[in-house]
């Protein structure tokens, strides 16, 4: 084709976008579209936007006897096998009337001071984000509440894009009109992600005041509390077991926030401040049990759902690690 017929043809293309094309029907696409987009957020929305309770979200495992031959219970069930696969994670749940105050409050704290006031996007939190990230050139904090976070955890993935953060506000929206605040915290508390015990991801602060302190959640100090609220932020950078210092110094960020926030007295906060940070960890507790476990798996392992199930046997783990 010569100069001369591509001139024709472009000529007449331009001519009949300027016969059908106008603004008028440009303005009904867009308007259709975004109508559409809309509705299908919406409808995400309503469909997923529930939660389950924290036990639920376990990956499933066998265990020994819940209560040990001799009766006294000091060991509790432990875990010999999981019985999901691909699922590795380690997970207490825990309800939200066995968490400490402080714990609850570092977190509201350092993630969420309006939490009891907002209903699920609270807007002057985004617009100190926004105003942030302009200073800073780029995206340096997230306006995201709690309930923002959540609905992201559990129903979308980590990728910062508009229609995520769309998502995400319609999810957060829904669970606001679906749960209460402290079926929304207690699911939080439960599921964020606190550092890794080997291979396994630490989610939830059952199993992270386990591993980092060794012992229940409902037994830890407020130096512990403002430490697992700081971890929150970024969970492998601020592990104590890894950074000691980093984990020290965000810490004490938290610490002052509670007192600025008048959830703690400056005696509080100086006592905890002076705490030692440990880097020791305290591994989940484990017996070798492998035949036995593969036994019971053979006999009646089919059909478990991947999370939510627990499988009790009649293995006993002090008489199993004395043979």
């Amino acid at each position: 084709m010569n100069l001369t017929g591509i001139k024709y043809r472009a000529s007449a293309a331009i001519s009949w976008l300027r016969a059908h094309v106008t603004s008028r029907r440009v303005l009904r696409t867009l308007f259709a579209a975004a109508a559409l987009g809309t509705l299908g957020v919406t409808g995400e929305a309503i469909v997923r936007g529930h939660l389950v309770p924290p036990a639920e979200r376990a990956p499933s495992a066998m265990y020994t006897r819940p209560v040990a031959w001799g009766g006294d219970g000091r060991d509790g069930p432990v875990v010999i096998g999981s019985l999901s696969a691909g699922l590795n994670e380690r997970r207490v749940p825990v309800a939200l009337r066995d968490v400490p105050q402080h714990l609850i409050d570092a977190v509201l704290a350092v993630e969420d001071q309006r939490f009891y006031e907002h209903h699920g996007l609270d807007p002057l939190r985004i617009a100190g984000a926004l105003a942030a990230n302009v200073r800073a050139g780029g995206v340096s904090e997230g306006g995201s509440t709690i309930t923002q976070q959540i609905a992201k955890n559990l129903f979308l993935s980590a990728s910062r894009t508009p229609l995520r953060k769309v998502r995400d506000a319609a999810l957060a929206t829904a669970l606001e009109l679906r749960h209460t605040k402290g079926e929304i915290l207690e699911a939080y508390l439960n599921e964020i992600y606190l550092g890794r015990e080997g291979a396994a991801a630490i989610h939830g602060v059952g199993a992270a005041s386990r591993y980092y302190f060794g012992k229940p959640v409902g037994r830890i100090s407020l130096a512990e509390s403002a430490l697992l609220a700081g971890m929150i932020r970024a969970p492998n950078r601020l592990a104590p077991t890894r950074h000691a210092a980093g984990a020290r110094t965000r810490r004490d960020l938290v610490l002052g926030l509670m007192l600025a926030q008048q959830r703690i007295d400056s005696a509080e906060a100086a006592r905890a401040k002076r705490v030692r940070v440990s880097t020791r960890s305290h591994p989940a507790t484990s017996i070798d049990a492998r035949y036995f476990r593969d036994f019971v798996a053979r006999s009646g392992g089919n059909g478990v759902p991947a999370r939510g199930a627990a499988v009790y046997t009649t293995l006993d783990a002090a008489l199993q690690r004395s043979a």
